[in-house]
């Protein structure tokens, strides 16, 4: 083998080497982008279900209501961080927050109160309506909370940066592939 012929073979496996370098580094850049939104997916969810938490707290689970109170005020104050601020998820989450520590001053006032008969009785009831009323219109801006945050939690594709070469035929067993294997590579720390 003479001189140059070495050269190009040398040549020849750093060209390979470094496709196959790009290739590593463009899969883990999908993967890292798709994480990301993945994470802020869960970000996003979590405020969603820390109000639908605390609304179900106020009204069965009343021995978690100041571990939702706590829970509810962390999300609505990321909340301004995590959505757009025309959509106003933040708005709502602040008349949420207002509603719900209202109906759990009148919960607290009504256990405070059981059982004792008497002028405390009509304070009770006067309570346990109070609370009925803050509770009702809590149910109303959780559905318009629903609606707000829908195109936030809408969980159809994570993928991170893609380039389409081709059409897949079955576009619902595509995105369950990206899904699937997304979370696999997540899951396992690559």
């Amino acid at each position: 083998m003479d001189k140059d012929s070495i050269t190009v073979l040398l040549g020849g496996a750093a060209l390979a080497v470094s496709l196959v370098t790009f290739g590593v580094a463009f899969a883990q850049m999908r993967i890292s982008s798709a994480k990301a939104r993945l994470d802020l997916y869960n970000k996003r969810f979590a405020v969603y279900e820390a109000a639908l938490d605390y609304y179900q707290a106020l009204w069965h689970e009343h021995e978690k209501v100041k571990e939702r109170s706590i829970a509810i005020t962390k999300a609505y104050r990321e909340s301004q961080f995590l959505f757009d601020a025309k959509d106003g998820v933040y708005s709502i989450l602040g008349k949420i927050q207002q509603h719900g520590h209202t109906a759990k001053f009148h919960l607290e006032e009504i256990q405070k109160h059981e059982g004792h008969g008497g002028p405390g009785k009509m304070h009770d009831a006067l309570n346990r309506q109070k609370k009925s009323q803050h509770l009702e219109a809590y149910e109303g801006l959780l559905k318009e909370l629903e609606s707000r945050v829908g195109k936030y939690i809408q969980f159809t594709e994570v993928s991170g940066w893609t380039v389409k070469f081709w059409r897949h035929s079955n576009p619902a067993k595509l995105n369950a592939e990206k899904v699937t294997s997304t979370y696999e590579s997540t899951k396992t720390g690559s």
